[in-house]
Protein backbone atom coordinates (compact mmCIF):
# COMPACT_ATOMS: atom_id res chain seq x y z
CA UNK A 1 0.00 0.00 0.00
CA UNK A 2 1.95 3.33 -1.08
CA UNK A 3 1.92 6.10 1.66
CA UNK A 4 -0.26 9.70 1.22
CA UNK A 5 1.76 12.73 1.79
CA UNK A 6 0.39 14.96 4.00
CA UNK A 7 0.57 18.11 1.68
CA UNK A 8 -1.93 15.54 0.02
CA UNK A 9 -4.09 16.11 2.74
CA UNK A 10 -5.40 19.95 3.09
CA UNK A 11 -7.69 21.22 5.36
CA UNK A 12 -9.64 25.12 4.66
CA UNK A 13 -11.68 27.20 6.37
CA UNK A 14 -13.95 29.61 5.61
CA UNK A 15 -13.59 33.29 7.05
CA UNK A 16 -17.16 34.00 6.95
CA UNK A 17 -20.06 32.41 7.74
CA UNK A 18 -21.47 32.15 3.66
CA UNK A 19 -17.81 31.15 2.49
CA UNK A 20 -17.77 30.47 -1.05
CA UNK A 21 -13.96 30.64 -1.03
CA UNK A 22 -12.03 28.66 2.27
CA UNK A 23 -8.54 29.36 3.31
CA UNK A 24 -5.83 26.79 3.89
CA UNK A 25 -5.55 26.18 7.68
CA UNK A 26 -2.66 23.55 7.20
CA UNK A 27 -0.28 25.84 5.07
CA UNK A 28 2.27 26.72 7.89
CA UNK A 29 1.26 23.76 10.63
CA UNK A 30 3.95 22.51 12.68
CA UNK A 31 1.05 19.85 13.55
CA UNK A 32 -1.98 19.39 11.99
CA UNK A 33 -4.49 16.54 13.30
CA UNK A 34 -7.67 14.94 12.22
CA UNK A 35 -9.65 13.68 14.80
CA UNK A 36 -12.77 10.76 14.39
CA UNK A 37 -14.21 10.51 17.90
CA UNK A 38 -15.94 8.07 17.33
CA UNK A 39 -19.43 6.90 19.64
CA UNK A 40 -19.33 3.87 20.66
CA UNK A 41 -22.08 2.30 22.41
CA UNK A 42 -20.98 -1.09 24.21
CA UNK A 43 -24.02 -3.88 25.44
CA UNK A 44 -23.58 -7.12 26.72
CA UNK A 45 -26.17 -10.35 25.42
CA UNK A 46 -26.55 -12.32 28.40
CA UNK A 47 -27.90 -14.95 26.47
CA UNK A 48 -24.45 -15.54 24.08
CA UNK A 49 -21.77 -14.33 27.33
CA UNK A 50 -20.30 -11.83 25.06
CA UNK A 51 -20.04 -7.89 25.05
CA UNK A 52 -20.81 -5.98 21.52
CA UNK A 53 -20.04 -2.86 20.42
CA UNK A 54 -22.05 -0.57 17.93
CA UNK A 55 -20.25 2.68 16.14
CA UNK A 56 -23.20 5.42 16.18
CA UNK A 57 -21.46 8.13 15.06
CA UNK A 58 -18.28 10.12 14.69
CA UNK A 59 -17.48 14.02 15.67
CA UNK A 60 -14.37 15.31 13.51
CA UNK A 61 -12.29 17.82 14.87
CA UNK A 62 -8.80 18.83 13.68
CA UNK A 63 -6.69 20.18 15.99
CA UNK A 64 -3.29 21.95 15.11
CA UNK A 65 -0.44 24.62 15.58
CA UNK A 66 0.44 27.08 13.39
CA UNK A 67 2.05 30.17 12.47
CA UNK A 68 0.12 32.81 10.44
CA UNK A 69 1.53 36.15 8.87
CA UNK A 70 -0.36 39.15 8.78
CA UNK A 71 -2.36 39.52 5.70
CA UNK A 72 -2.99 35.65 5.47
CA UNK A 73 -7.08 35.07 5.73
CA UNK A 74 -6.50 32.77 8.61
CA UNK A 75 -4.57 35.21 10.61
CA UNK A 76 -7.37 37.69 10.49
CA UNK A 77 -9.50 35.30 11.02
CA UNK A 78 -7.63 34.10 14.33
CA UNK A 79 -6.98 37.40 15.20
CA UNK A 80 -10.55 38.78 15.43
CA UNK A 81 -11.61 35.66 17.19
CA UNK A 82 -9.02 36.72 19.76
CA UNK A 83 -9.57 39.84 19.88
CA UNK A 84 -13.51 39.74 20.53
CA UNK A 85 -13.37 36.01 22.54
CA UNK A 86 -15.68 35.13 20.02
CA UNK A 87 -18.22 32.55 21.30
CA UNK A 88 -21.17 30.66 20.27
CA UNK A 89 -22.78 31.09 16.83
CA UNK A 90 -20.51 33.58 16.09
CA UNK A 91 -17.38 31.37 16.29
CA UNK A 92 -19.03 28.98 13.29
CA UNK A 93 -17.14 29.05 9.93
CA UNK A 94 -17.90 26.30 7.44
CA UNK A 95 -14.70 23.70 7.08
CA UNK A 96 -13.24 22.12 4.56
CA UNK A 97 -10.88 19.05 3.99
CA UNK A 98 -9.66 18.14 0.82
CA UNK A 99 -8.14 15.04 -0.45
CA UNK A 100 -5.75 16.04 -2.87
CA UNK A 101 -4.63 12.52 -3.35
CA UNK A 102 -7.88 11.18 -4.11
CA UNK A 103 -9.10 13.53 -7.31
CA UNK A 104 -9.50 16.31 -4.94
CA UNK A 105 -12.82 14.73 -2.88
CA UNK A 106 -13.66 17.02 -0.19
CA UNK A 107 -16.12 17.15 2.28
CA UNK A 108 -17.49 20.37 3.62
CA UNK A 109 -18.54 21.15 7.11
CA UNK A 110 -20.72 23.48 7.81
CA UNK A 111 -21.00 25.36 11.14
CA UNK A 112 -17.80 24.03 12.53
CA UNK A 113 -16.96 25.90 15.80
CA UNK A 114 -13.55 27.43 15.82
CA UNK A 115 -11.74 27.03 19.35
CA UNK A 116 -8.59 28.82 20.12
CA UNK A 117 -6.86 27.01 22.80
CA UNK A 118 -3.78 29.49 22.69
CA UNK A 119 -2.02 32.64 20.47
CA UNK A 120 1.52 33.38 20.96
CA UNK A 121 1.47 37.07 19.23
CA UNK A 122 5.40 36.82 17.88
CA UNK A 123 5.13 40.42 17.32
CA UNK A 124 2.56 42.16 15.55
CA UNK A 125 3.35 40.41 12.12
CA UNK A 126 2.49 37.00 12.88
CA UNK A 127 0.32 34.96 15.48
CA UNK A 128 1.02 31.07 16.43
CA UNK A 129 -2.14 29.60 17.32
CA UNK A 130 -2.95 26.51 18.98
CA UNK A 131 -6.42 25.49 17.33
CA UNK A 132 -9.06 22.81 17.23
CA UNK A 133 -12.10 23.16 14.71
CA UNK A 134 -15.26 21.43 16.24
CA UNK A 135 -17.78 19.88 13.77
CA UNK A 136 -21.02 20.14 14.59
CA UNK A 137 -23.32 18.02 12.12
CA UNK A 138 -22.60 15.40 8.99
CA UNK A 139 -20.30 16.68 6.39
CA UNK A 140 -21.44 17.56 2.55
CA UNK A 141 -20.02 15.26 0.32
CA UNK A 142 -18.16 17.03 -3.10
CA UNK A 143 -15.39 18.17 -5.22
CA UNK A 144 -12.52 20.98 -4.43
CA UNK A 145 -11.09 23.23 -6.88
CA UNK A 146 -7.27 24.06 -6.12
CA UNK A 147 -4.58 26.14 -7.97
CA UNK A 148 -1.01 25.14 -7.74
CA UNK A 149 -0.67 28.79 -8.91
CA UNK A 150 -1.55 30.04 -5.29
CA UNK A 151 0.20 26.98 -3.86
CA UNK A 152 -2.95 25.67 -3.03
CA UNK A 153 -3.46 27.98 -0.14
CA UNK A 154 -7.42 28.85 -1.09
CA UNK A 155 -10.21 26.46 -2.45
CA UNK A 156 -13.69 26.50 -3.84
CA UNK A 157 -16.46 23.79 -2.89
CA UNK A 158 -18.76 21.97 -5.92
CA UNK A 159 -21.71 19.53 -3.87
CA UNK A 160 -21.45 16.36 -5.81
CA UNK A 161 -24.51 16.07 -7.27
CA UNK A 162 -26.68 12.90 -6.19
CA UNK A 163 -29.61 11.35 -8.68
CA UNK A 164 -32.11 9.36 -8.22
CA UNK A 165 -32.97 6.71 -10.16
Amino acid sequence: MAKVKSSLMAVYLGVTAEAESYSRVGANCESLTINLNPTETDYADVTMDVTQTDLESYKVTVEGTGKYDKGDPIYELFYKLYRGQTVLDDAKFPLLIVHRFDENKADLYENTTVVLNSINLTGAESLEVDFKLSTNASPKAGTATVQASDNYKTATFTTTSTSTS
